[in-house]
């Protein structure tokens, strides 16, 4: 089946791996015109949400307890309904009561620079090194798989063999475990919590030592969880459904797959429904219900190899049909996934029959899969366990099936697990490396970074605020450092992408200084005409920090950055910029430097009222949107990608329909403004 990506939002990779088009044909439209308007009638107490899924700002949905579900609340989306088996009114469900972010004009916290997850924007932007304060939510993600997944990694060996949890702190010499603790005072998460329907009991608690399979024992949940929790500052649950000796051809088989749907995969997802819909209930200490599905990990494969079935020769097949059937019954198109390898036996070849299966078969489908960059996109991630595979001699227990419950193995796992994760919600989770043809040459540098519409004008490029194409960038050599540009040395001259982004190679070490110059950028019809470069500059480009307004000057002249100094080695490595081979992670490289502008004429403010009082349908558009609002609005403004006013509205009364059709297909953004020319909301569509 052919799936439609109605625009351009982020790199070509993620454009082949839509899924939106399958839900847009005409019954599929007429389908949700009845669910949305069935709901309204239905809602027993309705509120107006923000829909929200990490990183990217696509519609208003309905927030309904709905009675045909019992207790509870379901969330209807106008965008990624789930058709796939609900088509009526009395019975249509999302699955889950997820949620896609909207953009929040929150204050940044310069003190806070940290690593935030990825943020979608209009078009495509980095990611933000300044989290941003916005209102708290719970972070879920998912761990799911059989016996490994569970956790068998032992913590004390009764007969002291090498290889339990207390010989590795005891020996970590290197302090590469000091944040999992020590014996009789492990480490706590306050910020982390894990449900799990173990095998003794249901646990609900903070994520410390001894959530693997028994008390005895970790798994990958332990190093995950502190991973997560140094990369977020909203709360944290992992929700582990797993099972030992499961397949995933027969107990987790995926619904799309031919054959009997997995008793195992139905009960994976009713625990998941069950528990984010009840998170006040479950985890009252967290102190909201708000949450986000940000993640997913399959760590699975043992109970496939067996000979003497024929659940391998299926298991690539199987495992698209699982990504693709969680994302759909979770109801997260783009739900960030990661892929955990049976990687049994290591890298040593082995007479036994069902570790050369899983050895030649599982693990090779498993690789196919989470390293298909093409149709996933950096979405999908994949762990290779096998390099953390440790012999008999130097562990518990004899038994490859679970790397002979050596606790090093499932920490090395976990942490590995919790970093693709990172990578995956950052969109770089490729196995392939575009780069690899085109190796830096030794002792050259490079500069660059993003021109962006700072929309607010406060200097910083936040999540909502796109890249300015089309930009003449100039870099010049400046040897003494005193901020006057030397004559004959430089980079030259670049143009941003459609993006904003730019990047000057091949420079010799020493210093720089970068210009928005005054040629082909001011003028009617060229890319900042109208445009003045924004307020907070940070006159320090070399400070190393991303997203940051690096640009100075007086409107419509040369604006110049302060001087940059580049070395061999000394470049930031954490700038994070789109993973590709522009903008590779390369300690010769500084992709620090950016310029802020913005259209005096626009609207500035986004002034505190109740939402609820706007509501916008459908979501994606063809030919016309429909807007309800229990006040009268002065205008409605639609810009475009860039940030360029593409038309002006005058609301009528409080249901207004416009007319879409003649709109290019893309990103665009309303914004609904009241008599004194300021913003009371923001909402990015899509035009199909």
């Amino acid at each position: 089946m052919t799936l439609i990506n109605p625009i351009k939002l982020v790199k070509s990779n993620f454009q082949k791996n839509s899924h939106v088009g399958r839900f847009f044909n005409l019954p599929m439209r007429i389908s949700m015109f009845i669910i949305i308007f069935s709901s309204l009638i239905y809602k027993a107490d309705a509120q107006i949400v923000n829909a929200q899924r990490s990183g990217f700002a696509l519609i208003t949905t309905e927030h309904v307890v709905d009675i045909n579900f019992g207790s509870g609340s379901t969330f209807y989306s106008a965008v990624w309904p789930i058709f796939k088996k609900y088509l009526g009114a009395s019975n249509f469900q999302t699955g889950l009561g997820v949620t896609w972010p909207t953009s929040q004009r929150q204050p940044t916290d310069p003190e806070a620079i940290a690593e935030p997850p990825a943020e979608f924007e209009i078009g495509y932007a980095p990611i933000v090194k300044l989290k941003e304060r916005t209102l708290t939510k719970v972070r879920v993600f998912i761990l799911a798989g059989q016996s490994n997944m569970q956790g068998q990694g032992t913590i004390i060996d009764p007969e002291g063999d090498p290889g339990d949890l207390i010989d590795i702190i005891e020996n970590d010499t290197n302090g590469d475990w000091a944040e999992v603790g020590q014996p009789n005072n492990w480490t706590t998460l306050d910020n982390v919590y894990l449900y799990y329907e173990a095998d003794g009991g249901t646990i609900k608690e903070k994520v410390t030592v001894g959530h693997g399979a028994n008390s005895n024992s970790i798994g990958p949940e332990l190093m995950f969880a502190h991973q997560m929790d140094a990369f977020y500052e909203d709360p944290v649950l992992i929700i582990k459904t797993a099972w030992g000796g499961k397949s995933l051809g027969e107990d987790f088989r995926p619904p799309s797959a031919e054959g009997t749907t997995g008793p195992y995969y139905n009960q994976m997802i009713q625990i998941i429904q069950n528990v984010t819909q009840n998170l006040s209930t479950e985890f009252p200490d967290i102190g909201t219900s708000q949450f986000e599905l940000t993640g997913f990990a399959w760590f699975q494969g043992w109970n496939d190899g067996d000979p003497n079935k024929d659940f391998g020769d299926e298991y690539e097949s199987n495992l698209y049909h699982l990504v693709n059937d969680v994302r759909n019954d979770l109801g997260v198109v783009q739900l960030p996934f990661v892929v955990t390898s049976s990687g049994h036996g290591g890298n040593t070849q082995t007479p036994d029959t069902w570790v050369q299966r899983i050895q030649n078969i599982i693990s090779v489908a498993q690789e196919n899969v989470a390293c298909d960059d093409e149709t996933y996109g950096g979405y999908v991630g994949f762990v290779d366990t096998k390099p953390f595979y440790l012999e008999r001699s130097v562990s518990p227990f004899k038994g490859i099936h679970h790397f002979h419950n050596n606790a090093l193995t499932f920490l090395n796992i976990g942490k590995s697990m919790g970093n693709e994760m990172i990578r995956a919600i950052n969109e770089t989770a490729f196995c392939a490396d575009p780069c690899m043809d085109e190796p830096s040459a030794p002792e050259v540098v490079s500069i660059g970074n993003r021109v962006w519409n700072d929309l607010n004008r406060d200097g910083i490029n936040d999540p909502d605020e796109p890249g300015i194409p089309g930009v003449s960038v100039l870099a010049w050599g400046d040897s003494d450092g005193d901020g006057v540009p030397d004559g004959g040395a430089g980079g030259g001259i670049k143009i941003t992408d459609e993006e904003g982004y730019y990047r000057f190679e091949g420079l010799s070490p020493g210093n720089y200084l970068v210009f928005v110059w005054s040629v082909n950028n001011w003028n009617e019809g060229e890319p900042l005409h109208g445009f003045v470069s924004t307020n907070a500059f940070v006159a320090n480009a070399n400070n190393d920090v991303d997203n940051d307004n690096n640009g100075s000057g007086n409107p419509f002249t040369d604006i110049n950055s302060g001087i940059i100094t580049l070395t061999v080695d000394g470049e930031p490595l954490d700038g994070f910029d789109p993973y590709d081979c522009n903008f590779n992670f390369d300690a010769a490289g500084n992709n620090t430097i950016d310029f802020g502008f913005y259209d005096p004429n626009a609207a500035l403010s986004v002034e505190n009222f109740n939402e609820n009082n706007i509501l916008i349908f459908p979501n994606p558009v063809q030919n016309e949107i429909t807007i309800k609002n229990n006040f009268n609005l002065y205008q409605v403004k639609i810009i475009d990608a860039v940030g360029r006013l593409y038309k002006t509205i005058s609301p009528t009364q409080e249901t207004d329909t416009i007319n879409t059709s003649s709109l290019p297909q893309g990103v665009y953004l309303l914004v609904f403004m009241d008599d004194t020319n300021n913003a009371l909301k923001y909402n990015k569509i899509i035009k199909l």
